[in-house]
């Protein structure tokens, strides 16, 4: 039986057996990833119009046609992408091997979990899937809106890992995951750095803590014309005064 993998998340390819599959042309590729992201389909008019920027006409309806055949002889089966008048879309079945639905589905698994170590655990796997961006080193402009929605549910994902980490006292696990979310989006909400500055002054000392903390006020200062909130700064002065900022036993698991 054929096993098919399809990467879109820090890539754009397709294995079959574990080998990529060869397109023919750029544009026989490009048509397969437009179909993946738009799993509704599209119509003629709309595929010429993103692919091709042009009208329908004798030529372009030619173009899209022979693409289309070359997609089906690159995965060597004829009922992965239908037509049905003037809807193109690929067949369900190849839509959900995808590893951005797996990734979807196994957060949505995650965050349906009541038992926390449960949860805490699926959240890891559904993290597993996201390898970068959609698509990436080939993302046209079409795929853009659903590269942006993809980042930010694994940002969101890597968000509320962290907090469960932290209220299971996975500090170490914790405090990488909030590291992470900073690091991929500085403007996340403030929470989060201050997650960050009581995990660094847990595990590795309020020196670090407040150097991360000072870091974080000038990028505040010359990126916003602005200054941490209140509490901000109020963590910050007890960290410099050496008061435990982290409630409960530490682990550093």
């Amino acid at each position: 039986m054929d096993s098919w993998e399809i990467r879109t998340l820090g890539a754009a390819e397709v294995l079959l057996d574990s080998q990529p599959v060869v397109w023919q042309t750029t544009k026989a590729k490009e048509l397969f990833f437009y179909l993946l992201t738009h799993s509704a389909g599209r119509l003629k008019g709309e595929i010429i119009a993103n692919l091709w920027e042009e009208e329908i006409s004798p030529k372009t309806s030619t173009r899209l046609r022979v693409t289309a055949y070359r997609i089906r002889r690159a995965l060597n089966h004829g009922q992965f992408l239908r037509r049905s008048g003037d809807l193109y879309r690929l067949h369900p079945e190849l839509l959900e091997l995808s590893d951005a639905q797996r990734f979807l589905r196994a957060l949505a698994a995650a965050r349906a979990t009541p038992d926390q170590s449960m949860r805490l655990a699926l959240y890891r796997q559904a993290l597993g899937w996201y390898h970068g961006d959609y698509l990436a080193g080939f993302c046209p402009e079409w795929g853009l809106e659903r590269q942006e929605q993809l980042k930010s549910a694994f940002s969101q994902g890597l968000t509320e890992s962290a907090f469960l980490a932290c209220t299971l006292r996975r500090c170490r696990e914790a405090s990488e995951w909030f590291q992470q979310v900073a690091r991929a989006d500085p403007y996340s909400e403030e929470r989060v750095h201050r997650k960050v500055m009581c995990c660094l002054a847990t595990l590795e000392g309020a020196d670090t803590a407040i150097s991360y903390y000072r870091k974080y006020r000038v990028f505040l200062r010359q990126e916003l014309d602005d200054t941490p909130m209140p509490e901000t700064v109020d963590l910050s002065q007890q960290i410099k005064e050496r008061k435990s900022v982290c409630q409960g036993p530490v682990t550093h698991l």
